[in-house]
């Protein structure tokens, strides 16, 4: 899964998760589901390898990443930023 939505998944659960075993969920899955659904309907995908072409197990991969990928995965944390602000 693509890191900054990952991020932006903890970000939620750490807002809306449970404090004890009986709580509540609806409201964190609810929250989450309009999170992923909006980042795979505006990039097609929440997968890594799918968004970038990068396979991160290939250590030039980290040398593509940082000469042409880098500000592509900018525009992933800037749309869950702005994702998280409208439902925090």
């Amino acid at each position: 899964m693509c890191g900054a939505l990952t991020g932006g998944v903890l970000v939620l659960s750490a807002a809306f998760g449970r404090d004890k075993l009986g709580d509540d969920r609806d409201v964190l899955i609810s929250k989450m589901q309009a999170l992923v659904d909006g980042f795979r309907a505006r990039f097609g995908s929440d997968n890594c390898f799918a968004l970038t072409g990068l396979d991160f197990n290939d250590p030039a991969a980290q040398t593509i990443y940082r000469e042409r990928v880098h500000a592509q995965c900018r525009g992933y944390v800037e749309y869950v930023c702005e994702r998280l602000d409208k439902l925090l």
